[in-house]
């Protein structure tokens, strides 16, 4: 149980450094900025990359296909602040810029991707991070399902923690249970004020190695 006593208004020195007694562990000097960055979270909130995939305002995103795995294209990066000295490592390429590429390590992901029905009936959909280096799936997103209200969309999101030994190729992947022509749409343009549509988001934390 901590103890606090009262002291006399004279006591206090208001240009020293204050002194915090509680349970008999204190400082009287200032944190280093060394002992600050060794105590740190694992994640730093500086080691970012994080993509959209972005459509001129008014236009609306390409079909999610049925049962194909079709990748999400037109991404742009926004941020990338990869790397030991925060001077980026992260990349967009591929055709239609479909691919994203990350540096050695181990990252927190987030993604989400909208997708649309454009009629009465019900449909499935979900996301899919598909390693195209290893040729394998490295995290599957939530399944979800568009309603037989016709005009509805809503997003898969997915959550991962992977771990890279070399640069890798990624695709955010995603399929419906809508059978020709065409799958359904990855979501409808708002057409607001001339402003880009986004789509769909890639996010990567780098984490700290200890």
């Amino acid at each position: 149980m901590t103890t606090y006593n009262a002291i006399a208004d004279s006591a206090v020195d208001l240009g020293s450094p204050l002194t915090i007694n509680l349970g008999g562990y204190y400082r009287d000097n200032p944190i280093s900025m060394a002992e600050a960055d060794a105590s740190a979270p694992t994640v730093p909130m500086g080691r970012l990359y994080y993509a959209e995939e972005q459509k001129a305002a008014g236009t609306h995103s390409a079909s999610v296909p049925d049962d194909a795995q079709g990748a999400r294209r037109d991404w742009v990066e926004v941020i990338d602040t990869l790397g030991n000295d925060g001077a980026g490592g992260g990349s967009v390429g591929g055709a239609n810029n479909t691919q994203i590429t990350l540096p050695a390590g181990t990252y927190y992901i987030e993604a989400w991707a909208m997708a649309a029905s454009d009629d009465a009936n019900g449909y499935t959909h979900r996301i899919l991070l598909y390693n195209v280096t290893d040729t394998n799936y490295d995290a599957v997103g939530s399944s979800m399902y568009l309603g037989m209200a016709g005009a509805v969309s809503n997003s898969s999101t997915l959550f991962a923690k992977i771990t890279i030994a070399a640069s890798k190729v990624f695709e955010l992947r995603h399929d419906s249970s809508k059978g020709a022509p065409g799958g359904i749409p990855g979501g409808f343009a708002s057409n607001f004020g001339g402003l880009v549509e986004v789509y769909a988001g890639f996010k990567a934390w780098q984490l700290h190695a200890g």
